[in-house]
């Protein structure tokens, strides 16, 4: 309790000038080589291609200037990075202006060529996500639409022997399951299938739960959708005040999960610094406005948003499907790496 009211109390004296965002995202591409029916961008006729190389240099450079102490620079929001040929050559050169920021991925290593695989472990990432969600040939092609299962965890395992190899044990590597309503019942398959993962340093295989990406997402694909929540009373979202997502376009957002833009609080080469953007008026609007409880449209359809009030008998019948077993080992294990996960 005392740890929430602090926290409520840092939302209502915020100044943008004086507390830099914890986190950014880069969408250093936008392109995608999968249709997977839990990700917006699946539904959005807003799909982006590859960030232009001086908006990629401009956002770095602000950092490096505005905010050097940075926690956490996350180079994805809703593309495949490994489609870009040339992100090794970007991300190598961020990390030499930013050498004690933690550089993190999110990736479905989908691509059939290995050297694509290997440099993951060239710019000098701190941690890879990699999201198989399925566990087995069947249940991959139903969420992992276009991609294959054999595919991905053969470059898996290839990139965890590799990152042995040249003995680059502090890369964490993450492999985990978003459950679904394929999936749910089957988190013990995917451990059995993965298991290998474990066997490596500096490696864990982790789940956490689906998401309607505030309506962006059909509620009946995912386990959590706030429109599911048959009781529930709002509260202010952390994201507008500790998150800052640069699309490939330069178009800057208060949220990573805005596929539309809808939160775009400025353009990275038109509207001034990456700070200036910060702190700007449409910025400062939106997290009025979640302080009022009366956040925009996209905020309002966000599962973050509210607190699920609902008695445990009452909830949707597809979240009850979930073992308990599951969700103690899903507690744990998110728990213990939320801070390294890139969702």
């Amino acid at each position: 309790m005392i740890a929430k009211l602090k926290r409520l109390q840092q939302y209502y004296s915020f100044n943008p000038k004086t507390t830099p965002p914890q986190k950014v995202f880069v969408e250093i591409t936008g392109a995608c080589n999968l249709r997977c029916p839990l990700c917006p961008r699946t539904y959005s006729n807003n799909k982006r291609g590859n960030m232009p190389k001086e908006v990629f240099e401009k956002v770095i450079v602000d950092i490096t200037r505005d905010y050097p102490d940075l926690k956490l620079l996350g180079f994805h929001m809703f593309g495949e990075i490994t489609m870009r040929n040339d992100f090794d050559v970007f991300v190598s050169w961020a990390r030499q202006k930013l050498p004690n920021t933690h550089f993190g991925i999110s990736t479905t290593v989908s691509l059939e060529k290995k050297e694509v695989v290997a440099k993951l472990l060239l710019p000098g990432f701190d941690s890879i996500g990699i999201w198989p969600d399925g566990f087995s040939n069947d249940s991959y092609a139903k969420i992992r639409t276009g991609g294959s299962f054999t595919t991905v965890k053969d470059n898996i395992r290839f990139l965890l022997e590799e990152r042995d190899r040249l003995k680059k044990f502090d890369v964490a590597v993450h492999v985990g399951i978003i459950k679904n309503m394929v999936n749910q019942d089957s988190t013990d398959k995917f451990y059995e299938s993965f298991q290998f993962v474990e066997k490596f340093k500096n490696t864990s295989l982790v789940t956490v739960d689906s998401i309607d990406w505030a309506g962006q997402v059909p509620a009946e694909n995912v386990l959590h959708a706030a429109k599911d929540y048959i009781l529930k009373i709002p509260k202010p979202c952390s994201i507008p005040f500790e998150m800052l997502a640069v699309s490939a376009t330069g178009d800057a957002t208060l949220c990573c999960i805005d596929m539309n833009l809808e939160l775009k609080i400025g353009n990275i080469m038109s509207d001034g610094s990456i700070s200036q953007i910060w702190a700007s008026e449409r910025a400062e609007a939106i997290r009025s406005s979640m302080k009022r409880l009366s956040p925009p449209v996209l905020c309002k359809k966000c599962h973050s948003f509210y607190k699920d009030l609902t008695p445990w008998p009452l909830r949707n019948r597809k979240r009850l499907k979930i073992k308990n077993r599951h969700l103690i080992k899903s507690f744990f294990v998110d728990g213990l790496n939320r801070k390294n996960m890139f969702l």
